[in-house]
């Protein structure tokens, strides 16, 4: 039986997270994107956040919060203006 996403990304959580922390990013893909779309809701689309604000948003998930940012990033979550700093969510 195939989870739906949702289901799929419960899993998931309850698998890499204790105590509503990250235990570490998942090597799969499949399960590291479930992490990141997990993530990711914790920021708004129309907005445009500092370096710092995203750090802060991460730091309660995980004191690893660079690796987050970066995979962000990596995977099109969200871009950065390297020339101020600034970060801001995709769409989709």
């Amino acid at each position: 039986m195939r989870l739906s996403k949702e289901a799929y990304q419960d899993k998931t959580i309850n698998t890499f997270f204790e105590d509503g922390r990250l235990l570490r990013l998942p090597a799969k893909e499949k399960k590291k994107r479930a992490i990141l779309d997990f993530l990711i809701e914790r920021f708004e689309e129309s907005i445009i956040y500092v370096e710092q604000e995203v750090n802060e948003v991460l730091l309660e998930f995980t004191d690893d919060y660079t690796s987050i940012r970066r995979a962000f990033i990596d995977y099109g979550y969200m871009e950065r203006d390297n020339r101020t700093g600034d970060y801001w969510r995709l769409s989709g």
